[in-house]
């Protein structure tokens, strides 16, 4: 007699419940990823692996690679970017210089080759490294950009206003970056 938890299928294998009761689970958890990912990709708040690895079933397993952490913070800084600099980056992809009108005319920008808005200038023939040469734009007061100055505050060990700054502009240039003072003096606490 056969066991409750075990079904035929039509060729004969012998299945057990818990095997179908996973591969409904399965095709649930890829609807909610579909569903999750379309949502999540307007804010480009996604983990590439995650989805990959649930809709692929030889997908890699382990922690995030340096490369696919990268590959987020493009993402990420792209989408900020796009929406806040729209004009400043349509402008660029054209092939046309930045509205007179820009915050960011000051700066130089230009457009890298993965798309992301960089402070352009004399730097560029400095012996430094590309991101200290061209700082990735930041927007003042953006949610990604507090977020980049909390992971700075705590890496450096609550560092004041003016170090945190620092090593802040070293890879990117949030507008108004002294005026972030009564921000910063939020981490205090931290």
């Amino acid at each position: 007699m056969p066991d409750i938890f075990e079904t035929t299928t039509c060729g004969g294998r012998v299945q057990s419940f818990y095997f179908v009761i996973f591969l409904i689970l399965k095709s649930i958890l890829v609807l909610r990823i579909q569903f999750l990912k379309k949502n999540l990709k307007e804010l480009g708040l996604f983990p590439v692996q995650f989805f990959k690895n649930s809709l692929h079933e030889s997908g890699e397993t382990g922690f995030l690679t340096a490369a696919e952490l990268d590959n987020a913070e493009q993402l990420l800084i792209k989408q900020v970017q796009s929406t806040t600099f729209a004009k400043e980056v349509t402008a660029l992809q054209d092939c046309k210089s930045v509205p007179v009108s820009s915050k960011l005319k000051s700066l130089d920008p230009f457009l890298d080759s993965n798309s992301i808005l960089r402070v352009g200038g004399r730097l560029k023939n400095a012996n430094l490294e590309y991101d200290a040469k061209h700082q990735i734009i930041l927007p003042n007061g953006h949610k990604i950009t507090k977020l980049i100055f909390e992971f700075y505050h705590k890496k450096y060990l609550h560092a004041g206003a003016q170090g945190l700054l620092h090593q802040v502009r070293l890879k990117y240039w949030p507008l108004n970056g002294k005026s972030m003072k009564p921000f910063l003096l939020l981490f205090k606490d931290l």
